[in-house]
């Protein structure tokens, strides 16, 4: 479990801002805690996909010891059979929660790097905090984005609504097959093949589509990226804004000074 301190995201002045700009400041400001939000789903999400694998390593350890156990054999002579039987239930079980996981990864990846855009074309119509925020560092968490999740809508869409690209119609499948071969490790395929969320060792999962592959990383170099591309936008608005705890220690202080005046 990942024990570092949470981030604090900074929170727009709206006050200071110009009237007009306000109400669209405020979408801001919320984007920016959301930003915050996707990471820790990610993040949860690999914490549930390590579980369910830890899980299903136990429980072929555990099938492994009571299908050769004499007592439970001598009880039942099927044994061996009744245990494989249970095994398999729970394994799918277990993997099934793995790919559950994984697609909510999926998606949230397409969220977090969707309210990115979202932050900036928000500043476009937001002149008072547009002008506060620096623009070579916006453009630096673009290109991160382009860098490390180049393939998140298409993941996404795959990901999201497998039916549209397996039962849209009779030939839907035939326009996502493979045009070449394709070749991972522990994998090889040839032209014409349909890969739908085939899944490696090192968190890759790869789909067909539109005749070729694309992929989405569900593991901890993803988690890396988005936690860096969320530190780098809330640098955006170091000199628009504070971080939160800053605000509401002033809030604080100033409550404490009120009070001993008072008394």
């Amino acid at each position: 479990m990942d024990d570092s301190p949470m981030f604090i995201p900074p929170r727009i002045p709206i006050e200071e801002l110009a009237e007009a700009d306000q109400e669209q400041a405020r979408h801001v400001d919320r984007l920016l805690m959301m930003l915050g939000a996707y990471v820790d789903r990610f993040s949860a999400a690999l914490e549930l996909i390590d579980s369910s694998a830890e899980h299903r390593k136990i429980a072929k350890q555990k099938r492994d010891l009571d299908r050769k156990d004499p007592e439970l054999i001598k009880r039942d002579p099927n044994t061996p059979e009744k245990v494989q039987d249970a095994y398999k239930a729970k394994d799918n079980l277990l993997s099934t929660w793995q790919s559950i996981d994984q697609r909510d990864a999926i998606m949230t990846i397409w969220d977090f790097a969707k309210t990115v855009y979202e932050i900036r074309r928000s500043l476009e119509r937001c002149k008072s905090l547009d002008d506060k925020v620096s623009k070579p560092q916006l453009e630096k968490v673009m290109a991160g984005l382009s860098k490390h999740f180049p393939d998140r809508k298409e993941a996404r869409d795959t990901a999201a609504h497998p039916a549209d690209f397996t039962s849209e119609n009779p030939n839907a499948i035939e326009k996502h097959k493979l045009k070449t071969d394709f070749t991972a490790p522990g994998l090889s395929t040839v032209a014409g093949t349909f890969l739908f969320g085939a899944t490696f060792e090192d968190g890759s999962v790869v789909f067909s589509h539109e005749g070729s592959t694309v992929q989405a990383k569900v593991n901890r170099e993803s988690l890396d990226a988005l936690t860096s591309l969320r530190d780098e936008m809330y640098a955006c608005f170091k000199e628009a804004a504070e971080p939160a705890v800053v605000k509401n220690l002033k809030a604080m202080t100033g409550r404490d000074q009120d009070e001993s005046h008072r008394r």
